[in-house]
């Protein structure tokens, strides 16, 4: 009985430990793919002892599918991509996670994540606007629920930062918005 106790538990154990293994070569695999995107993009590499690969093929492998922009965003991912260029179909993907590409969003970041509605008077920061700007406080600036303005002010953060102040591109979920 002692034995067959000693079998299983190792048996538990290699499991486990196989389990995790395959876990992390998922997530090692996301984060490769979104070093390559945002090397990509750059046109360098800004993330050292990572391999980065040309080009991903497999897009079922990440979740991509086509998704549909409906009429009323059109005019604002014109704009996006305007403004944004070669990046433009990105910025759009990732806006439109964001903010459904809505002018008036907001959203309200507490210490636990997004707040509760009874929790918003005490929210650490606010999301505003199309690209969803993050402010300190609880209140937007009007300015930011302006398109024109909150998408200059995307691309600023944009030629700073990349992509890497939006979540959605950090977490890949914006690769289910794009339609190219």
């Amino acid at each position: 009985m002692k034995y067959i106790i000693i079998i299983l538990t190792l048996i538990g154990f290699y499991f486990t430990k196989y389990v995790h293994t395959q876990t992390r070569i998922q997530a090692d695999i996301r984060v490769t793919f979104k070093t390559s995107e945002i090397a990509r993009r750059s046109g360098s590499s800004r993330i050292p002892n990572r391999k980065i690969p040309p080009k991903v093929t497999n897009t079922k492998s990440v979740g991509i599918y086509k998704a549909k922009v409906l009429d009323w965003q059109k005019p604002v991912a014109e704009k996006i991509r305007a403004k944004f260029g070669e990046d433009g179909e990105t910025a759009v993907a990732i806006f439109r996670a964001e903010s459904g590409l809505r002018a008036s969003a907001q959203g309200w970041n507490c210490s636990y994540g997004v707040c509760n509605v009874e929790d918003r008077p005490n929210a650490i920061s606010t999301d505003c606007g199309t690209a969803q700007i993050n402010i300190k406080g609880t209140e937007c600036p009007s300015e930011l629920f302006d398109e024109e303005k909150n998408i200059e002010r995307a691309y600023s953060m944009y030629k700073r930062r990349g992509f890497q102040p939006w979540s959605v591109f950090n977490s890949g979920k914006y690769l289910t918005f794009l339609t190219k």
